[in-house]
């Protein structure tokens, strides 16, 4: 009875941890009903089979192993989003990952202990249930730094991030694992087992409470700097309405001096003074020429933010072009406009800077295809930016002030359950935003 009421509870942990981990693992923007659905019944169908195979073994090799990959891997290709050979190959790993872990702890405990392996993996005794109990909660531990690894934020690039999201929580398991053992060896007297529980207690709160308060400051810390950020680069782009403004006022007057160049051209050609008119007309064509003339959409706010990378890359010498369906963005927050079109023009500008000036090309397009709205910055490359720097990191010393870039990008467009996509073409280098449409 004991045995199946663990088997039971063990098989209901299992089923949710292994669609659970792919549920985190691929279904990162908004949940919806139909998410959770899918979620709730893969969970159950996972549990059928693994409580039928616990009472009734089969009698061919590895068929239940290959049923359980099976049903996360269905539950990956129907319910979830990415790339399909990562749904695929991720049910094999997690399932790799619960094999390698259950043998090796059970040869272990075997070795130490001198109990056999059957007694720790299939016969009822005290020692399975340890087994089982910490296996599952093993894997679950590895397949949470999985999840934590594919969240961009998390990057591990200090120290402290490697020891609170690493070291500790390897460390608590180790000792864990060492308690264990002990206990196993002094055959589980009461004294020794209530002493290394409190031992084992006390090393999982200490790593749980330092992996959730590492996590706290990290993302309070990116927050931030994020928010720094948007407010200089919103503070930049007030200035810029103002500056706007003004230009708008000297293109009224530049048409007003146009009118009155027009009659004296006219007055000249009547009086068929046609060499001076001539030069009449190219004077005013280079004058023309040196007049800046800002975007003008129906959003403010996106003039602003074109005005202020349009007018960088023209002090750069930069060719800047602009093409832009302005009812794409209909949907989008003008802060997330701010971040996504600011970020990837800087980018740009800042590669096109130390080129060549007749490499120094690049093209901001926002475009409206199909069910997605489509934002891509393109500039041109003289070398693959990509294979040597295939994540886009800045190259810059102060990174604590640098390099958020693409992260805020990445940041803004998970909240439209959207994409970004780097690649290069044709010697350019394109980042594009694809953002779902709810239209």
């Amino acid at each position: 009875m004991i045995d199946a009421i663990v088997e039971i509870c063990i098989n209901i942990f299992q089923s949710f941890m292994f669609i659970g981990f792919l549920f985190l693992l691929f279904n990162k923007g908004k949940k919806t009903k139909k998410d959770y659905i899918g979620f709730f019944s893969f969970v159950a169908l996972l549990f059928v089979v693994l409580t039928y195979f616990s009472f009734y073994p089969s009698s061919v090799n590895r068929l239940p192993e290959i049923l359980y990959v099976s049903i996360q891997i269905a539950y990956t290709l129907i319910m979830l989003k990415g790339n399909i050979f990562v749904k695929i190959i991720m049910p094999v790993i997690s399932q790799m990952i619960n094999t390698v872990i259950s043998f090796g702890f059970a040869f272990t405990v075997s070795y130490f202990t001198h109990e056999k392996v059957e007694n720790l993996m299939v016969e009822a005794s005290i020692y399975r249930y340890l087994c089982m109990v910490l296996i599952n909660l093993t894997n679950a531990l590895v397949l949470l730094i999985i999840v934590r690894f594919n969240k961009t934020e998390l990057k591990l690039k200090k120290w402290t991030d490697i020891v609170a999201f690493l070291i500790i929580p390897i460390m608590s398991v180790l000792i864990i694992y060492s308690c264990v053992y002990i206990s196993i060896l002094t055959k589980l007297q009461p004294e020794v087992v209530g002493l290394l529980t409190f031992i084992c207690l006390s090393m999982t709160a200490i790593a749980i409470i330092t992996w959730f308060m590492m996590t706290k400051i990290s993302k309070s810390n990116e927050i931030k700097t994020k928010l720094l950020l948007t407010e200089q680069r919103e503070q930049l782009y007030k200035e810029d309405i103002l500056h706007t403004n003004e230009q708008i006022e000297n293109m009224s007057k530049t048409k007003h001096d146009i009118k009155n160049n027009m009659l004296c051209l006219s007055k000249l050609i009547s009086e068929s003074k046609y060499e001076e008119a001539k030069q009449y007309c190219d004077s005013l064509s280079e004058n023309l020429e040196t007049i800046y003339t800002p975007v003008s959409t129906n959003n403010p706010l996106l003039n602003a933010i074109i005005n202020v990378e349009r007018e960088k890359a023209v002090n750069s010498k930069i060719d800047f072009q602009v093409n832009i369906n302005e009812q794409a963005i209909s949907n989008i927050k003008n802060t997330d406009i701010v971040s996504i079109v600011g970020n990837m023009c800087d980018n740009a500008i800042e590669y096109l800077k130390k080129q060549p000036y007749d490499k120094r090309k690049m093209t901001l397009e926002i475009s409206y295809k199909k069910s997605y709205i489509v934002i891509t910055c393109k500039n041109r490359i003289t070398e693959s930016i990509l294979a040597l720097n295939p994540n886009l990191t800045t190259t810059k010393k102060d990174k604590s002030n640098h390099g958020k870039g693409i992260g805020i990008i990445s940041d803004c467009i998970k909240k439209y359950n959207g994409e970004l996509k780097c690649y290069e073409k044709d010697n350019y280098l394109y980042v594009s935003a694809i953002i779902h449409c709810n239209k």
